[in-house]
């Protein structure tokens, strides 16, 4: 079956950012199992804080595509932009099919502050 390893795994901190300012950060997705990775799609749940630089899955400039083979990568692009002074985190979550069930990565657990 397929497995996804996301980079920065289980915590990727963006720190301190000013309000309404985005921060982008890159993570390489590597398939690690037996299996190519198909139905690729990703989120961030309900979070207003993360989401995908320029809006949708894999972001601008991201190489991630709806599948990934067995050893390869692909890299996503997540941006922070903090709407206001609080902290704020979210799983990076990338929905698949692992070549016999729907499966999740959830990790890593994006972090932030605005301030």
């Amino acid at each position: 079956t397929a497995t996804l390893k996301v980079s920065n795994s289980p915590v990727y901190d963006f720190g301190i950012r000013s309000i309404n300012t985005p921060n982008e950060a890159t993570f390489v997705v590597t398939n690690t199992g037996t299996a190519p990775a198909s139905e690729m799609t990703g989120s961030f749940g309900l979070s207003i804080a993360f989401s995908y630089h320029g809006g949708s899955y894999p972001g601008t400039n991201g190489t991630c595509s709806t599948e990934l083979n067995v050893g390869l990568s692909c890299t996503v692009v997540a941006n922070f932009s903090p709407p206001m002074a609080s902290r704020f985190e979210a799983p990076l979550q990338i929905s698949f099919f692992n070549g016999a069930v729907k499966s999740l990565s959830n990790e890593p657990l994006l972090k932030g502050q605005g301030n």
